[in-house]
């Protein structure tokens, strides 16, 4: 009985054993075949910056060098503020070619140009001055130069007498060379102008100015040193001087008169200066101070009236021309 029951709980244990076992083992999960990853879109590529544009710089040939050039009256002077010709050209050292085409023209107080390196002439022209210089132009030499223009400037202007104002209407102005022992009119004439007043850039020397307002003709000799700036008022010391030619009647003669006015002092030739010649019986105009001759003609008849000028006060001179007696008054 005993061994029966034994062998009933042996039989029991075996029994439970596998089935805890097989509990007790992990089920094996179930084969997956392996899937393919969904495709993503392609990244575009991130954007470039925007290129900078390339500023090209003008090739520089090793050497050039940008030239300024500008110009003064007489060297250390001040510098000239006008509008000079300036021409730029290269230098020509065969004589036997033609003169090369300026590779500069311009118009300006000063000019700037890039130039190669090379040797250049340069040419400046102010008024009635012009001058050249020598240009060089590369490694190591200056890119600036003032211009000597070894000249001097005038300006000139007229006053009837020293308390009027300056006249504003034209007068004539001659320039000539001056030589000692020489007479203007003998002399080379270097410039002449129309104009109440005027101006002139001249090469340093001396000069006879000649200037003629209505009929009277004053000259004057100027020394202009290079580097000068001479603004000259000429004074007439002047006043008015009335001319009137009647007849017996009192009225305006028949035939012309003409007037010679002459200086009253001879030169040392012993002939007098003649001063002004006029046509007319009636004749009105300006004369520089001093005594003077007026000399009436009319058909046979000549009469002389002496007279004298004062700076500022009018002198009227009447003649009454016969062909016997003529007479003349003066105030």
């Amino acid at each position: 009985m005993r061994k029966s029951v034994w062998s009933l709980f042996v039989a029991f244990a075996l029994a439970v054993v596998p089935a805890v076992s097989n509990a007790a083992t992990p089920a094996t999960p179930p084969t997956t075949q392996p899937t393919t990853p969904a495709k993503k879109p392609a990244a575009k590529p991130a954007a470039k910056p925007a290129a900078k544009p390339v500023v090209t710089k003008p090739a520089v040939t090793k050497g050039d060098n940008k030239i300024r050039l500008d110009a003064a009256l007489r060297p250390g002077g001040k510098l000239v503020d006008r509008p000079i010709e300036w021409t730029i050209t290269k230098e020509n050292k065969d004589t036997t070619k033609p003169p090369e085409a300026p590779l500069v023209k311009q118009k300006g107080s000063t000019v700037t140009a890039l130039l190669a390196p090379g040797d250049y002439i340069v040419t400046a022209k102010l008024g009635l001055q012009e001058v050249k210089e020598p240009l060089s132009v590369g490694p190591g030499k200056p890119t600036h130069k003032t211009i000597d223009l070894k000249a001097g400037y005038l300006h000139l202007s007229m006053v009837p007498t020293a308390a009027a104002a300056r006249i504003a209407t034209p007068i004539t102005w001659e320039l000539y060379q001056y030589s000692r022992g020489t007479a203007a009119k003998d002399s080379p004439k270097v410039a002449a102008a129309v104009a109440p007043q005027s101006e002139f850039w001249l090469p340093g020397g001396s000069y006879t100015i000649r200037a003629v307002y209505e009929k009277t003709t004053t000259e004057i000799v100027i020394p202009l040193p290079a580097g000068t700036n001479y603004d000259y008022t000429i004074n007439l010391y002047g006043g008015r001087l009335t001319l009137t030619a009647v007849n017996a009647r009192g009225v305006a003669p028949v035939d012309d008169v003409k007037w010679d006015i002459v200086k009253a002092m001879p030169a040392a030739t012993g002939t007098r200066e003649i001063v002004t010649q006029l046509v007319g019986p009636s004749q009105d105009f300006l004369m520089r101070e001093g005594k003077y001759v007026a000399i009436a003609h009319s058909a046979a008849i000549t009469y002389e009236i002496p007279f004298e000028i004062k700076s500022g006060k009018p002198t009227r001179v009447k003649a009454t021309l016969k062909t016997v007696g003529s007479t003349a008054a003066v105030n």
